[in-house]
């Protein structure tokens, strides 16, 4: 191997090694079975257990769907339980197609996977087991098709 190719080489590994060490702290998803479907009336619930606060973390919202998912967007309703009870509910919307109709998000065969960040800068007040609640709450449809798995990751905040 040249010297020119082997340094080449070289940068390509370290760029490739060191593109996200960011240190998952959760990540757990969540099936919707053969089916696909996902009804209004089923909430997916996530609990994290937080260890260290005052602590910037991203949140990111993992969803999978498939080419026959027919909306532009999906609708959630996230409930966020604290340690101390308190209840917050937050209306998410997550973009899934581009405006000229391509999907959003990592395509493979008939499979997307979209992540999107639910908060980019979250600081969790105090110690605890954090529970959130998802569900789809898009306007007149009881049954959401195209489905797959809904997701929570919590990472440590980029840092640039």
């Amino acid at each position: 191997m040249k010297p020119i190719q082997y340094l080449i080489f070289l940068f390509l590994t370290i760029a490739l090694i060191s593109c996200d060490q960011r240190k998952v702290h959760f990540k757990e998803h969540i099936s919707f079975g053969e089916e696909m479907i996902w009804k209004q009336t089923d909430a997916k619930t996530f609990k994290i257990e937080v260890k260290e606060n005052k602590h910037p973390y991203e949140m990111v919202i993992d969803f999978r769907y498939m080419t026959a998912y027919p909306y532009d967007k999906l609708l959630l309703e996230v409930l966020e339980t604290k340690p101390n009870g308190d209840k917050i509910r937050h209306d998410v919307d997550i973009p899934v197609r581009e405006e000229n109709g391509e999907f959003i998000g990592d395509k493979g065969l008939d499979i997307i996977d979209l992540e999107f960040i639910y908060d980019s800068n979250l600081e969790f007040p105090s110690f605890g087991t954090y529970t959130y609640e998802i569900r789809q709450v898009m306007p007149e449809i009881e049954i959401l098709p195209g489905v797959m798995e809904i997701g929570m990751i919590l990472r440590d905040k980029e840092t640039k």
